[in-house]
């Protein structure tokens, strides 16, 4: 698809009631020449399988996007006491359409269909119209990495579990389909979290308990540390035939 070629989707797209989206909203799961057997429902498609336009799938890559910076709008300082707040509301301070638990923005794309696979990278928001079809199209093919000249799946065609579950090795990244396939790395999100948590105000504060250390609670004076805590070996000794053997502070 060039982009002189007509536009009437993303046109009738840009048309459509946000209301109307939400309220007729479904998810389907059978693709365009796909066949499902199920009994009295079972359905057979009409058409021959069909990709995304470029278009179309330029479009799914925006949704994945960068929309611009966000507003921090949560104070940075205790209003009673005027001590800081040490976790950061917002991890980044780019916004973007993939949602993210503190603007942590974890989550990394990768986009599956006939022509290969490819990491989608994290753009900087753009000028001008961002529904704009020639915009659209060069944003995604900067977008695009390519890291296979096929479509990924499982050596053999052994669709089953764990690569696919149930059902879903019948209808998933089959050819002409077109896969957003989500990698979250929580790191950053997990460490401002635990920075909530710890810099919460005196009394309020949660116990923080060592699985690897009988569950016992943290110190700040040090009386559960690792070298006080850890069982001894028993060793004849002056003060009997089990005295805990001494241990370096680590």
């Amino acid at each position: 698809m060039t982009t002189n070629e007509p536009t009437r989707g993303l046109d009738s797209l840009k048309a459509r009631s946000l209301i109307e989206t939400i309220w007729k909203r479904r998810t389907h799961r059978v693709s365009r020449g796909s066949d499902v057997a199920a009994g009295p429902m079972s359905y057979k498609s009409p058409h021959p399988r069909a990709p995304l336009t470029p278009l179309e799938e330029a479009l799914l890559i925006a949704a994945t996007g960068c929309t611009g910076l966000s507003m921090p709008d949560r104070p940075f300082y205790d209003p009673t006491s005027g001590a800081p707040i040490m976790a950061k509301p917002n991890v980044n301070m780019v916004g973007r359409t993939a949602g993210s638990p503190d603007n942590a923005q974890g989550t990394s794309f990768f986009l599956i269909n006939d022509s290969g696979t490819y990491f989608l990278r994290k753009l900087p928001p753009v000028d001008g119209d961002p529904m704009d079809p020639t915009l659209l199209l060069q944003q995604a093919e900067m977008a695009k990495v390519k890291l296979l000249d096929r479509r990924i799946d499982v050596p053999d065609g052994k669709r089953d579990f764990p690569a696919y579950l149930d059902s879903n090795r019948f209808l998933s990244n089959l050819p002409g389909t077109t896969l957003l396939f989500p990698v979250v790395d929580l790191s950053h999100q997990y460490i401002n979290g635990m920075m909530y948590l710890l810099t919460q105000p005196a009394g309020a504060r949660p116990a923080i308990l060592d699985d690897r250390n009988f569950y016992r609670p943290a110190s700040r004076n040090g009386s559960t540390t690792a070298s006080s805590t850890r069982p001894s070996r028993c060793r004849s000794g002056p003060s009997g035939p089990c005295a805990p053997r001494s241990r370096p502070t680590c």
